[in-house]
C-alpha cells in the first residue's frame, strides 16, 4: 500500500539524516529504491544528487520532478520512535517528506506507464540548505537539457493538509551574503580619545544601512537588509579595534540588490573613514529568486484544482523572503513552485521550518503523491 510505504521511507530518512553534499546513505537509499522499480538511477549529474528517466515516447514532452535530500545541523526534540539517530543533524525542512513524495510518485508512474503524456525526469538534490547550492550543480551538469518544464513542491505546517498554495509570480527571494570587516585603533576605555573604536563605527553602519532600507527604498517593493552576526572585542574596558558583521539582502529584484551593495559599501566607507577607520566589504551574490511564471504556473494550477478541488487550492498573495535553489532550474527552462499543505489544528501540527520540534501530518504525503503523479498523466 502508497500510505504504508510513504511513512516507512519517511521515517527512515528522518531517522538518518544527512547534511549539504555528505549524503552516502540517502543516495545509496534513493539508488536502491528507484532500481527496485526498473527505472536506471544516474548519479553523473550534480555532487550526491540522484536522477532517473521514466521515458515513454521520444515525441512526448518531459516533466522535471525535483526533490531535495538534505538535512540541517539542528538536534532534534522528539520524544517519536523515528526521532533523529545522527546527534546533532535533523530534518527540520521537509526534505526527507519531499524526497519520500517523490519516490512514492515514480513507483506510481512506473505503474501507469501506459498512462503517462510525459516523459518524466526525477531529480533528487543534494544541499538545498548549504551555502553551496546542489541545484546549481545539477543545472551547470546539463540536468535542464532534456527537460522541457520542471515543478517544485515543500511542505507547509502553515496550511492544512489536503490544501496546496502557489504564488503567481515572486515566490520567493534571492540571496546575497555581505560580510563588513571594520577597523579600528585599540585603546583603554579610559582614553577612548586616543583610540579610534570599532564597536562605535559598527553600530552607526547599522543604524544606517536600516535608514536605507526604511527611507531610501520603495515600501512597495518586497527586500530585506539583516546584519546576522557581529563580533568584535575581548575586554569589557577596552576600545575595539576590529568588528566583523556578516547578514543578507532579499529582493527579488536584482537592479535593488545591486543598488543596496552599492549602497552598503558607500555607508561602511564613509563612516570608517569619517572616523579614522578602515574597512573591508565582501558579497555574494547567492541564489537567484524564486519566479513562477505566469503561463506554465497556471497550466500546473490547473490540474492541482481539478484533483484536489477548487476550494483546497491557494493563490498566495505574497512570496516569502527566504530562498529557495529551486530558482537555478527555472533560470533555463519554466516551471512552478508551490507548497503542500501538511498542517494540522487537531493534531498540534504547526511548527515552523528549522524548528527542533518539527513534523508534519503524514496523511498529507498522500496528496503529494497525487499531485506529482497527475501532473505527468494529465495534458
Amino acid at each position: 500500500m502508497m500510505k504504508e510505504y510513504l511513512r516507512f521511507t519517511r521515517r527512515e530518512l528522518h531517522m538518518y539524516p544527512e547534511v549539504r553534499f555528505e549524503l552516502d546513505r540517502t543516495c545509496g537509499f534513493v539508488k536502491q529504491e528507484l532500481e527496485s522499480i526498473g527505472l536506471v538511477a544516474d548519479e553523473s549529474y550534480g555532487i550526491s544528487s540522484v536522477t532517473a528517466l521514466l521515458a515513454v515516447d521520444k515525441s512526448f514532452k518531459t516533466l522535471g520532478l525535483r526533490a531535495d535530500m538534505d538535512a540541517l545541523d539542528i538536534t532534534e526534540i522528539s520524544d517519536k520512535e523515528y526521532k533523529s539517530r545522527i546527534e546533532g543533524k535533523m530534518h527540520a525542512c521537509g526534505h526527507d517528506v519531499h524526497t519520500a513524495m517523490l519516490l512514492g510518485a515514480a513507483k506510481a508512474l512506473v505503474e501507469n506507464k501506459d498512462k503517462l503524456k510525459y516523459n518524466v525526469r526525477f531529480i533528487f538534490q543534494s544541499s538545498e540548505e548549504g551555502p553551496d547550492s546542489g541545484a546549481k550543480h545539477l543545472v551547470e551538469d546539463g540536468i535542464m537539457d532534456d527537460v522541457d518544464m520542471i515543478f517544485g513542491m515543500h511542505v507547509s505546517n502553515q496550511m492544512d493538509t489536503g490544501t496546496a498554495g502557489m504564488c503567481i509570480g515572486n515566490a520567493a527571494a534571492s540571496a546575497t551574503r555581505f560580510s563588513i570587516e571594520v577597523t579600528g585603533k585599540g585603546g583603554h576605555a579610559g582614553t577612548p580619545h586616543l583610540a579610534i573604536d570599532a564597536i562605535a563605527m559598527s553600530a552607526r553602519i547599522i543604524n544606517d544601512i536600516q535608514h536605507l532600507v526604511a527611507r531610501e527604498m520603495n515600501p512597495f517593493n518586497p527586500l530585506v537588509v539583516n546584519v546576522g552576526t557581529i563580533s568584535g572585542g575581548s575586554i569589557s574596558n577596552g576600545v575595539a579595534e576590529n568588528v566583523n558583521m556578516t547578514g543578507t539582502i532579499r529582493t527579488f529584484s536584482k537592479d535593488t540588490a545591486e543598488y543596496l551593495k552599492n549602497r552598503i559599501e558607500t555607508i561602511v566607507k564613509t563612516v570608517t573613514e569619517s572616523c579614522g577607520g578602515t574597512y573591508k566589504t565582501v558579497f555574494n551574490d547567492g541564489l537567484p529568486p524564486v519566479i513562477n511564471e505566469k503561463g506554465i504556473s497556471m497550466f500546473f494550477a490547473d490540474k492541482i484544482k481539478a484533483m484536489i478541488g477548487d476550494d483546497k487550492f491557494i493563490f498566495i498573495d505574497e512570496g516569502m523572503m527566504g530562498s529557495e535553489d529551486f530558482s537555478y532550474y527555472l533560470t533555463k527552462k519554466p516551471g512552478s513552485f508551490i507548497w503542500l499543505g501538511t498542517g494540522s489544528e487537531e493534531k498540534n501540527i504547526r511548527t515552523a521550518h528549522h524548528d527542533p520540534r518539527f513534523d508534519i501530518d503524514e496523511e498529507a504525503m498522500m496528496v503529494g503523491v497525487e499531485i506529482f503523479k497527475n501532473l505527468a498523466m494529465q495534458e
